[in-house]
């Protein structure tokens, strides 16, 4: 017997369809992802749905992917390319142990709160997913684009969270960009099987429902402009004329200076004409040289080497960059001054100390985050200062294989930059440079800045961990009263009972990966096993015999589920 038949295939389709209209059928992929065999289909939008087996559990992906893999891998966060709608998972009954609300009319107060009603809704069998449609594809064209995209999706997600909390009621984070859905027409046989069906439009079997509007979300973020809201004027910066006692100075005392001037370095990352106009920008601001002598200076060095001289005298916001930039650099990096400073030289530097200190603070936090990751030379996305009292600061970085939060420690520890570059190698296997006492200060007040103040790190991590858990769970087979080796053999989770008490038995490594892969999380094994320390899980090592009585042995972590925080599990 098939798990969906005519009419209810008929239901997928119509769906289907109109969630992934206007996408081109031939460019993108669909992922279909079965239970309990954990099985990947790889479909084009709007082909017909395929039959399944009874017994299993259905699902898709509501983000797209040009990129179809093997039946042994779902997509993945960071190859989605586009999506067509925005989505929430909605429990209720009390039939769950998670604090949801009683009833379908009360969930469904709850979200009409948000003001913008859900395009279809499909029941579940245990509540509702609802989505949004976009009125046009967003089709991704850069990883920024992706992150824009989830973080717009959490952003909806945690308002409709901030609505059911004040109600007391709790709903789950799914807003990851391989979240999995199920397929409306197929069945939820996670206990009792129940049909999977669309209930909102009632009647609907395909056709119009409402569309919204990015913008009604928030919106995508607006490109960068000249005038990014910074407070900073980029007007045009004029083009002077160089002092030749002051660049005679430079040339007689600066060995690195004449080089740069003769386009003679093998010591810079970036040999271009912009790489050499960044260059001698920091050696003039350095030393005081006004704005306008600067632009006569790499005016003066384009025409030396026969570069580009529009870049200069028709691109005002990149020469305004530039010198900006290097009035930055030069706060941090303090090149070599020429010679003995003067009396009027030490009262030019006092100036631009002034001036820079004047800048930093009318940047924006996303421009001083950029300067952040330009003088530690790694992809900082952002600082977070967690707690009031032993106060704990960790750094999350956008690597190749997805966001990590990089935990430096308390506040000793942040100050300290033997600690925080080797916590920062550690991660990335890249070692940021060393910087003197006096430059580091002034990086470690930047980083204070931009930090964002969590109020309580252990509240937070115990919430992270209960969700992570909550889940894996709900996407594992967690079995009870099963052979013990036949779940060490896979690393599955599994409950035993002892004095009428259940103890849950969950493989970390099992559980960081799911984590990792599925949630799209990127914490640390370490971090994982101290979280599930704190829950109060212990280590245990588990030996038993299989069926052909050989020793199987795993390392687990076991807890008794008592209290109200296993309430929701």
């Amino acid at each position: 017997m098939a798990a969906i038949d005519r009419a209810n295939s008929a239901q997928a389709n119509a769906f289907l369809d109109t969630l992934f209209r206007g996408v081109s059928a031939d460019e993108f992929y669909v992922n279909l992802w079965t239970l309990p065999d954990k099985k990947s289909l790889w479909v084009r939008p709007r082909s017909e749905f395929p039959e399944f087996p009874e017994g299993k559990d259905v699902y898709f992906t509501p983000g797209l992917t040009r990129q179809a893999d093997s039946s042994n891998h779902r997509v993945r966060a960071s190859t989605v390319d586009a999506i067509t709608c925005i989505w929430a998972d909605v429990d209720y009954g009390t039939e769950h142990k998670k604090n949801v609300p009683p009833d379908e009319a009360t969930a469904g107060e709850l979200v009409r709160k948000a003001k913008l009603h859900p395009s279809i809704v499909i029941h579940t069998g245990h509540g509702w997913h609802c989505y949004w449609l976009l009125n046009e594809p967003w089709i991704f064209a850069s990883d920024t684009d992706r992150q824009a995209a989830a973080n717009l999706i959490k952003n909806w997600q945690g308002h409709l969270r901030s609505i059911f909390k004040a109600a007391g009621y709790e709903l789950d984070a799914t807003h990851d960009l391989a979240r999995v859905l199920r397929v409306p027409g197929t069945m939820n046989y996670k206990s009792d099987p129940l049909p999977v069906k669309i209930c909102w439009p009632q009647d609907w079997n395909g056709g119009k429902c409402h569309v919204y509007n990015i913008s009604d979300f928030g919106g995508k973020p607006k490109a960068k402009t000249s005038e990014n809201g910074s407070g900073i004027d980029r007007s045009a910066v004029s083009i002077g004329t160089i002092d030749p006692e002051k660049f005679a100075v430079l040339m007689a005392n600066s060995d690195v200076f004449k080089a740069t001037w003769e386009q003679d370095r093998d010591d810079l990352s970036d040999t271009s004409p912009s790489g050499y106009d960044m260059a001698l920008a920091c050696q003039a601001a350095a030393v005081g040289w006004p704005d306008d002598e600067i632009a006569a200076l790499l005016l003066e060095f384009r025409r030396k080497h026969k570069h580009d001289l529009t870049k200069i005298t028709g691109r005002a916001d990149y020469v305004s960059r530039t010198i900006e930039r290097a009035k930055i650099d030069t706060m941090f990096d303090e090149p070599r001054k020429p010679g003995r400073p003067s009396k009027q030289t030490k009262k030019i530097n006092s100036a631009l100390s002034s001036e820079v200190n004047e800048l930093l603070d009318q940047l924006s936090d996303k421009e001083k985050i950029e300067v952040i990751c330009q003088q530690l030379k790694v992809p900082v996305m952002r600082i977070l200062r967690q707690g009031q009292e032993n106060t704990q600061f960790s750094v999350v970085l956008n690597l190749s294989d997805g966001e990590r939060e990089v935990h430096i420690g308390n506040t000793r520890q942040f100050m300290d930059q033997r600690c925080f570059r080797e916590r920062l190698f550690e991660a990335t296997g890249e070692i940021p440079p060393l910087r003197k006492s006096g430059q580091w200060d002034k990086l470690c007040k930047l980083m204070f800045q931009v930090a964002m103040f969590i109020e309580d790190v252990e509240s937070m991590e115990l919430t992270q961990i209960m969700d992570w858990l909550r889940q894996y769970l709900d996407n594992q087979t967690v079995y009870r009263g099963k052979e013990i080796a036949d779940c060490l053999k896979t690393d599955q989770p599994y409950i035993v009972e002892d004095n009428n008490n259940e103890i849950l038995h969950v493989h970390s490594g099992s559980l960081l990966k799911y984590v990792r892969n599925v949630i799209q999380e990127q914490p640390a094994g370490g971090d994982v096993r101290r979280m599930l320390r704190k829950l109060g899980f212990e280590p245990k090592s588990v030996v038993a015999r299989d069926e052909q009585d050989k020793v199987v042995h795993r390392n687990y972590w076991r807890v008794t589920m008592t209290g109200s925080m296993w309430d929701g599990f």
